[in-house]
């Protein structure tokens, strides 16, 4: 059974990009998440050179691995921490490997893993280049995320390290961290992920949905459209930067009696989406196949009798 994915990322991570103009520095290390199907040759086959080509969500389910990318910031490394969880339906990990060396204990948790390295001696590393640390295996068969609950490492000095997430089973909404903020990507989210309607068959209902602009690197608004794919629904937006208002109207005269539900997309850099519930009801008034019953004054003052 589908679940829905976290679209936001960890809170601290969303600090580090705020909707207004960003003004806060970047975090001292950040762990991505590099999503693929498994790949026994990666440690040692390794393509990835910049941050840039980490693939943070990817629509493939299956037999797939997490491959953790460290951006330091110190050229060493004298021991590191890290806690990673993902989505619980896909049980314990299948595996890890070790792909950076040092000493590395592993410490499952059913939907979590602790990974403690301890490098003797201390790693020299290229601080300005993704560091590929270790693979984790899962059986991903519906959609969900992997992520980082807490990590540290000791350099020149101890420094804490926050992350991002992986995607795996994406259909139409996404979002990554970007290489540039080390938030998220460029793009809207919206305040709510569900807005409810009803009316009945025939009759047009309108709802509100509240979203809120991200800016860019360059501390300009992030360009976004919003879209739908339903004939019988259109949108009106009014933007006041951050806040944007998108209206929802939907026109029942097309749609069976019954639920329907469709997204509404923000689309930037990162998509994300709102689900629109439409109930039908049966027509207001009295049903053309139902006989109208006819009552006289007489008729009336009988019934108090």
């Amino acid at each position: 059974m589908p679940h829905r994915i976290r679209m936001l990322l960890p809170a601290i991570a969303l600090v580090l990009l705020a909707t207004t103009a960003p003004a806060n520095p970047l975090p001292p290390a950040f762990l991505f998440f590099h999503v693929q199907p498994l790949n026994q040759e990666f440690c040692e086959q390794n393509p990835i050179e910049t941050c840039e080509q980490i693939v943070q969500y990817t629509e493939e389910t299956g037999w797939m691995e997490a491959d953790l990318f460290l951006m330091p910031i110190d050229p060493v490394i004298r021991d590191a921490t890290f806690e990673v969880e993902w989505s619980q339906w896909w049980g314990e990990s299948v595996g890890f490997e070790n792909c950076i060396g040092g000493i590395c204990v592993e410490t499952p948790m059913g939907n979590r893993l602790q990974l403690q390295w301890v490098f003797e001696p201390p790693l020299e590393i290229d601080p300005s280049a993704p560091i590929l640390l270790g693979r984790i295996g899962v059986v991903a068969e519906d959609p969900g995320e992997v992520w980082l609950d807490s990590g540290s490492m000791t350099g020149e000095n101890w420094t804490e390290v926050v992350g991002g997430s992986g995607l795996i089973g994406v259909d139409e909404c996404y979002c990554f961290t970007s290489c540039e903020t080390f938030g998220p990507a460029c793009g809207a989210s919206f305040d709510d992920p569900d807005l409810y309607l009803e009316a009945p068959k025939g009759e047009v209902v309108e709802g509100v949905l509240n979203a809120r602009l991200r800016y860019g690197p360059d501390f300009q608004p992030c360009p976004v459209n919003f879209a739908e794919d339903q004939e019988c629904c259109e949108l009106s937006v009014v933007y006041d930067e951050p806040d944007i208002e998108v209206t929802v109207t939907v026109d029942t005269r097309d749609l069976p009696v019954g639920e329907h539900a469709f997204n509404v997309r923000s689309e930037s850099e990162c998509v994300d989406c709102a689900r629109v519930h439409v109930n039908v009801l049966e027509p207001s008034g009295i049903p053309e196949d139902t006989p109208s019953l006819t009552r006289t004054w007489g008729r009336v003052r009988s019934d108090f009798r």
